[in-house]
């Protein structure tokens, strides 16, 4: 009788220690933000894609509620993240993370960038930037994303 009050104690300290009782919620603002805010309100909102989610827990499973970053209109292009492949890009999504564009898609931009390498093809090549490296069960909504290129080089023959 004990062995079995201990493992369903042990099984419950589990089960608690993976439980998350809320995801958040975390504001981003290109425009108006600034990455030493807190990023809890939209008056108070983190400039950058990689500010905000530097706040976000990433979720483990897919059945869990992942933290939701809602970003305002504006151009997000003025950083980069570099994936474990070498890979440039302007963000990276925690997994189960939410980015949700709260204005016009229009006017809600994530924006790659060409390489600036002469004989780039295409755009392709050394310094490109790609749009977005998402995280597993991550979710993007509502963004106009443009422009992206891959740091590899096609061959176009």
């Amino acid at each position: 009788m004990k062995a079995s009050k201990l493992v369903s104690f042990v099984a419950v300290i589990l089960a608690l220690s993976s439980f998350r009782a809320s995801a958040a919620t975390f504001y981003v603002d290109a425009t108006k933000g600034l990455d030493t805010n807190d990023g809890l309100t939209a008056e108070t909102a983190r400039k950058s894609l990689q500010g905000v989610f530097a706040l976000v827990t990433p979720t483990t499973s897919a059945d869990q509620v992942g933290d939701t970053v809602f970003a305002a209109e504006g151009d997000y292009k003025d950083e980069t993240y570099e994936s474990d492949a070498g890979v440039l890009y302007r963000a990276h999504v925690p997994d189960g993370c939410r980015l949700i564009a709260s204005g016009v898609k229009a006017r809600t931009r994530i924006m790659g960038a060409a390489s600036t390498v002469v004989g780039a093809v295409n755009g392709c090549g050394p310094g490109a930037v790609a749009c977005l490296h998402l995280g597993k069960w991550a979710l993007v909504k509502g963004f106009t994303v443009t422009g992206g290129r891959s740091t590899a080089t096609v061959n176009s023959t």
